[in-house]
């Protein structure tokens, strides 16, 4: 019994051993799956607190986006209502400077016409024709232009 007992003992020793190694080495991978569990869970804070931040500068820039947008707009349609006032300017301005050109067409007829230089009349009368400027005079200088040509057609 004694024999039986001694042959026990080591393999209980040795029952024991393992028990403990076995114990030690599962607590040892609980550490490190305890370890690696929190590092994935401090990684995906960090990554959910970036991809929050990415979102709110998103916004901002979107709500900026719209922004610019909104002024384009405005801008354009202030550019289209200033070329519609440089178009009727430009228009009025022409016509002016037609007006302008018939008067002193008219008047260096009305000149002609007093020195009796009948031959400059005509062509004054021509370039006035040619330039389509009848329609710039008011009643009196179409009158006064209609008188001349007649007087020096004969």
């Amino acid at each position: 019994m004694s024999t039986e007992n001694n042959e026990k003992k080591p393999s209980r020793n040795f029952f024991i051993f393992y028990c403990v190694v076995l114990f030690l080495f599962a607590g040892i991978l609980i550490t490190f799956s305890y370890i690696s569990q929190e590092r994935v869970e401090q990684q995906l804070v960090d990554t959910t607190e970036k991809a929050e931040g990415f979102a709110s500068r998103l916004e901002q820039a979107n709500a900026k986006n719209a922004e610019f947008e909104t002024t384009i707009v405005e801008q354009k349609k202030q550019i289209d209502t200033l070329t519609a006032q440089v178009t009727a300017s430009t228009a009025k301005l022409t016509e002016q400077e037609k007006k302008l050109a018939a008067s002193d067409y008219l008047w260096k007829l009305v000149k002609a016409s007093y020195l009796k230089k009948y031959g400059d009349c005509r062509s004054i009368i021509a370039m006035i024709d040619s330039n389509d400027l009848r329609k710039y005079l008011d009643e009196d200088g179409l009158a006064e232009l209609k008188r001349i040509e007649k007087n020096t057609k004969g």
